[in-house]
């Protein structure tokens, strides 16, 4: 489990590093409150609520955000360190599942643990890259794909394939499949690959469609 671990510790520090620089802190204010405008905005189009409640409410919510909140970054922590283990775990049982029923595999929920943890180096090398990038850039990028690079708005199918073009999610997901190819030894390995892929590319779409009826998990659809 070390490569999960450190994977968690290096993803929370580098959230603490990029919150903290003062210019990334301010766009990514200026981002929330312009979210906030068009929402309340809708709002008081609809008749829900008048312009002076919504000016009132964006007034405290832009005071809210222009404080500093040490513990905000404890509660981002519990979040990346129960999202990223929950993800883990159902992950590898998953890849599992698929594996043993659909390539005949032999091995057990612990072969597919450690197929899926050792590549974790790779995720731990792109937080690093990304880390960096956003700190000279001066800008919080979501990850090392040609959507996080030009902004594009991952809720359009557009944006969506420009979030799988990645360079380091191709590589851990190949190397991952080489490694259930290994842990279980049966079948031509490009099956494994392929096998892999096709659960990542798979699901990922489901999540982009369900994203459209519950805009709350969209942040899945990057993943």
């Amino acid at each position: 489990m070390i490569p999960l671990i450190s994977m968690i510790v290096v993803t929370i520090l580098s959230n603490i590093l990029i919150k903290s620089h003062p210019g990334i802190q301010w766009a990514d204010r200026e981002s929330s409150i312009k979210a906030l405008e068009k929402q309340l905005d809708q709002a008081v189009q609809k008749g829900m609520m008048t312009t002076a409640q919504k000016e009132n409410q964006l007034q405290a919510i832009e005071t809210k955000l222009a404080q500093e909140d040490p513990s905000r970054f404890i509660t981002q922590s519990i979040f990346l360190l129960l999202s990223l283990s929950l993800n883990f775990f159902i992950a590898s049982y998953v890849f599992l599942i698929f594996v043993k029923y659909f390539l005949e595999g032999k091995g057990k929920y612990i072969n597919a643990l450690i197929a899926y943890a050792v590549p974790l180096y790779i995720i731990i090398f792109q937080v690093i890259v990304v880390a960096v990038l956003s700190l000279i850039t001066a800008r919080h990028l979501s990850g090392t794909s040609i959507a996080a690079f030009v902004n594009a708005n991952t809720s359009t199918i557009g944006g969506f394939i420009l979030s799988k073009i990645d360079p380091f999610l191709i590589w851990f997901y190949c190397i991952v499949g080489i490694g259930f190819a290994k842990m279980f030894g049966t079948g031509s390995m490009n099956k494994y690959i392929g096998m892999v892929f096709l659960l990542w590319l798979g699901s990922g779409l489901l999540f982009f469609f369900i994203a459209k009826i519950i805009p709350s998990i969209r942040w899945i659809v990057s993943m």
